[in-house]
Formats: C-alpha cells, structure tokens, sequence
C-alpha cells in the first residue's frame, strides 16, 4: 500500500516538472507544448520569477471606541412658538373632487436654518421635506383625516404640530 502511494505522488508529480517548449508555426502563431517539436525550431520556455511584495504588519486598534463612527451632534433645542396647519375648512367638509388639496403651514418664528416642513397625513409622513409653508396633497382618499405638521433637522423631529381633523368629499362616479 504504501508503495502505491509514493507510485501515485510520483506520477503527479512528473508533469508538473516537465520543461514548456514554444515554436511559432509558419502562419505565425506561437505554440506551447511540452515535448519540443521534431520539424520546426522549438526553444525552452523561461520563466520569470513572479513577483513577490512583503505583506504590510497590520497595526491593532486599542480603543475600540475609535472604531466606531463619529455621531452627529443633537439639535440645540428650540420650541417654535406657532405650528399649525391652517387653510382646512372648520366644522365643514372639504370639497376636493379629485383629491388634490393645498394647505398652509404657519410656522412663528420663520424656520431656521437647516429645518425643513415635512406634513404628516393619517400618522405617516406624506411627500418630500421643504422649506416652503404652502403644501399641496395629491389623490387623498374621501373620508375622515388627521393632518399635522413637523419640523425636521436632518431625519430628527424637532417639533410636531397638533392634528387637524377634517373630512374630505369627492365626486362618486356610477
């Protein structure tokens, strides 16, 4: 058994030291084989030496808190003395046939830098943070909403605005 194991290694092994021979033919491409070629000038392939570069010493990190990212640093807190949503019919429906509505956002003192409108429809953020006070709704379905506005600093809620409460009517088509 044994003996047929170094049999083995050794017939493994006997190809991989075999010497590469090129030749080029007559229509100019260039062969490769392993035994040199009987009709036509063949030389040894030499090979370079592959190149070798020493890996860099990777220096370890002894705080970890220094791997970890910096956090961004909180709003100064400020109240804006009037937030509301205005522009909303009291004690009425709102007759929007098509759902497309626009609403005013009172905001005292004017937003300061870096804070942005955003309206919330039904508890869920609606359409793209902004600067401007007048904001129009698309598509919003018949029936009995809660609209109310926040101030955004970055992703962070500065302040919310209480709900408004209203009722939308839209054309029924038979």
């Amino acid at each position: 058994m044994h003996s047929l194991v170094l049999l083995t290694l050794g017939l493994i092994a006997v190809p991989g030291a075999a010497q590469p021979y090129t030749y080029i033919d007559e229509g100019g491409t260039p062969h490769y084989a392993d035994t040199p070629s009987r009709h036509v000038l063949s030389a040894p392939v030499v090979l370079t030496p592959l190149n070798r570069l020493p890996a860099r010493a990777i220096e370890p990190q002894t705080d970890p808190q220094a791997l970890l990212p910096e956090r961004e640093s909180p709003p100064v807190l400020f109240r804006y003395t009037v937030l509301e949503v205005s522009g909303l019919p009291e004690g009425q429906a709102l007759r929007a046939n098509n759902g497309t509505f626009s609403v005013q956002v009172r905001v005292e003192p004017p937003l300061r830098a870096g804070h942005r409108l955003q309206l919330v429809l039904d508890g869920t953020p609606y359409g793209v943070p902004g600067r401007s006070r007048e904001i129009k709704l698309d598509n919003v379905d018949r029936g009995e909403h809660r609209l109310a506005a926040r101030i955004l600093h970055g992703n962070t809620e500065v302040q919310r605005s209480a709900d408004a409460t209203f009722h939308l009517q839209r054309a029924r088509l038979r």
